[in-house]
């Protein structure tokens, strides 16, 4: 009887030690596994960098096969696929990402991005207003797109109030600035909206649309020397209305 309760017993620790190896086995794959899909990343964010997008999105998906649950990998193949116009194919990862973390508010703000693509400027708002709500980075970024929707929407007050915050948030980026000149153009602000145009073309001295947007406006002053004088310049510089 000792002989066979020794024998169980050594059985047992036979079977535990081949589950401990077992286990230690598949934890080192997993954290092998982690480690292959975290490079994947790198090398994706690399090759973006160096505007190798189509290779930059096949390591991003490498690296989704590897860590089906990777939220940074599903952000970045987004923004690459948005940056690549295919707005359908990043609102698909940015879901995810959401799915997968939804407290994060950079996935809300890239998809606000994608949508603002694909014209669904209600749907832009609802997602840089949760973004905002979820204090995600790059605030500055989410009021201006945000104004640059309801600009589209018509609601012209509403867009110069998220303007108006982009601007204090970054005083020397051109486009906020453009937006709200167009939106006080809409408001019919004709001097108001000049000074706006005049400033973003100051920070930007190439910026076609500032110049054909300030041409509408000195226009519709009355002042059509000065008008036609920006338009010509916004057409020099490669910009019409049809951009």
């Amino acid at each position: 009887m000792q002989s066979c309760i020794k024998h169980l017993s050594i059985t047992m620790k036979n079977q535990i030690i081949v589950f401990i190896l077992a286990v230690a086995c598949l934890y080192a794959v997993s954290c092998q596994t982690k480690d292959i899909a975290k490079d994947l990343l790198e090398s994706a964010l690399k090759k973006h960098k160096v505007k190798d997008d189509q290779g930059a999105i096949a390591d991003f998906t490498r690296a989704i096969e590897l860590k089906p649950d990777y939220e940074e990998a599903y952000l970045g193949r987004g923004d690459v696929k948005g940056g690549l116009a295919d707005d359908t194919g990043a609102i698909i990862d940015f879901n995810k990402a959401i799915e997968l973390k939804p407290g994060d508010g950079r996935a809300y703000l890239s998809r606000g991005l994608a949508r603002m693509g694909l014209k669904d400027y209600h749907g832009t708002i609802a997602d840089i207003t949760k973004a905002l709500e979820l204090k995600t980075d790059n605030v500055e970024d989410a009021y201006y797109v945000r104004g640059f929707a309801k600009y589209f929407l018509s609601d012209y007050q509403g867009a110069i109030i998220d303007l108006n915050k982009a601007i204090e948030l970054k005083p020397d980026d051109p486009y906020p600035y453009n937006e709200r000149g167009k939106s006080k153009t809409g408001l019919k602000d004709y001097h108001g909206a000049v000074a706006d145009l005049t400033k973003a073309i100051e920070l930007k001295p190439d910026y076609g649309e500032a110049f054909y947007s300030r041409g509408l406006a000195y226009m519709l002053m009355g002042q059509k020397s000065m008008g036609q004088t920006d338009l010509k310049r916004a057409d020099e510089l490669g910009y019409s209305v049809t951009k």
